[in-house]
């Protein structure tokens, strides 16, 4: 069961990150998430047989999918939120 609503959590964060233009996950858990989902599909994925490795690399590909909505968008929140500016230091005149 747990399995089954982390699956809808991660479609629903994609799915209002691409309707809304927005990122769904802050940059820290988003970053320890994926890396998360890369060790255990990739790197242990072999330990895994059926259902459970299928859903491991579905997840994994989730991750992506929540890191591009972050690529995308991100940046517009995190500029009007902390004034991150793309050209460097936000204290650079």
């Amino acid at each position: 069961m747990s399995g089954i609503m982390w699956s809808i959590t991660y479609v629903a964060i994609v799915y209002r990150g691409f309707k809304d233009k927005s990122f769904g996950m802050p940059l820290i858990p988003l970053a320890l998430n994926i890396a998360w989902e890369f060790l255990v599909a990739v790197v242990y994925g072999h330990h895994s047989s059926g259902i459970v490795a299928v859903t491991q690399i579905a997840w994994l590909v989730l991750d992506v999918l929540i890191v591009v909505t972050f690529v995308l968008y991100g940046y517009r929140h995190y500029k009007e939120a902390f004034g991150i500016s793309r050209s460097g230091s936000p204290w650079r005149s």
